[in-house]
């Protein structure tokens, strides 16, 4: 079988972010956030939890 992917302990949010949604790949969680200042899609390391990359959402900026 397929090994599980790997899970840090925790992962620590910026402040003033709320989860909205998870997925995982190799080496990497990914986490969907809202805040005052719009949605985030957030990369963390999944062995360590550290935020290795933050990327602006532009929802409402999606094609027809």
């Amino acid at each position: 079988p397929e090994p599980r992917p790997a899970l840090p302990e925790t992962l620590e949010m910026p402040e003033g972010l709320s989860a909205e949604a998870v997925t995982m790949g190799r080496g990497w969680v990914g986490v969907v956030a809202s805040g005052a200042d719009g949605a985030v899609f957030l990369i963390f390391d999944a062995t360590t939890g550290a935020l290795r990359q933050r990327v602006p959402v532009n929802a409402g900026d999606s094609a027809p």
